[in-house]
């Protein structure tokens, strides 16, 4: 299960969720048959790997995987979150639990690294930055997700189709969300025209400014995931009582 995060920076933290994702299944079923024990096509799963299994296994059919009509393929081994959660309704599964696990994980993930990237870019301008991650999760048969990887600057390309379209529109949320792209700022509460014009006494205040701006702002399929009014007690006790100055102010002006 792979998931995009974008986070707009880390002082003040701010994480996106990507509310469209894609899965990856192996070409065969699983198992651990000794005899299979070198089969890729059993054992990996990766859309490189999804390919060469394609070609290999291009004129045998299996029928006993529990495969759903994809929105652009028949019997694809990629689905979209979308084809996902139609999976999980039909079957009694929890969709729900599965992504507010992935989302634990990743708000855990950035905040037991907030302190090191913090000192790493202390010299930098953090209001101008912005990443795009991706993370990968294994999912057990009991729902547990499991996370394997973390990618930073993930390389946006791919001959499958459902990875395209997620792709294509990513690239104009992110804009929207860092404010590269012009916007009517009136149609905005808080707009960002009224707040940059401001006076800032000092760079966490400016900071602090800029971040209640971009909260403002269309998001698209992105999910602002921390910080959130409901979750920052949740979490604070993560920072070890070493959150900086910048997400305490910010924590107190979320409505």
């Amino acid at each position: 299960m792979r998931a995009f995060v974008l986070v707009t920076g880390f002082s003040p933290l701010k994480i996106y969720f990507y509310r469209d994702g894609y899965l990856i299944f192996s070409q065969k079923e699983y198992n651990l048959n000794e005899s299979n024990s070198n089969d890729s096509c059993i054992h990996i799963s990766s859309e490189k790997n999804d390919l060469k299994c394609m070609k290999k296994n291009k004129n045998a059919k299996n029928n006993t995987r529990p495969y759903e009509k994809s929105l652009y393929e028949e019997n694809c081994t990629i689905w979209n979150f979308l084809n996902f959660e139609r999976y999980c309704k039909k079957n009694d599964i929890d969709y729900q639990q599965i992504v507010n696990q992935a989302k634990d994980i990743i708000i855990k993930t950035f905040i037991s690294l907030n302190d090191e990237i913090i000192n790493k870019y202390k010299t930098s301008n953090d209001r101008n930055m912005f990443q795009l991650f991706t993370f990968d999760f294994i999912i057990e048969n009991n729902l547990q997700l499991y996370l394997i990887d973390v990618d930073k600057n993930p390389k946006l390309n791919s001959k499958h189709l459902v990875p395209i379209y997620i792709y294509d529109h990513i690239f104009s949320d992110i804009l929207n969300i860092v404010g590269i792209v012009p916007y009517h700022h009136e149609d905005v509460n808080k707009t960002y025209d009224v707040i940059n014009n401001n006076i800032y006494k000092n760079e966490v205040e400016e900071n602090v400014g800029e971040a209640i701006c971009e909260f403002g702002r269309p998001r698209g399929m992105f999910e602002l995931i921390f910080p959130k009014k409901n979750n920052i007690n949740i979490y604070n006790k993560f920072f070890a009582n070493k959150s900086n100055e910048e997400n305490k102010i910010l924590w107190e002006n979320i409505e």
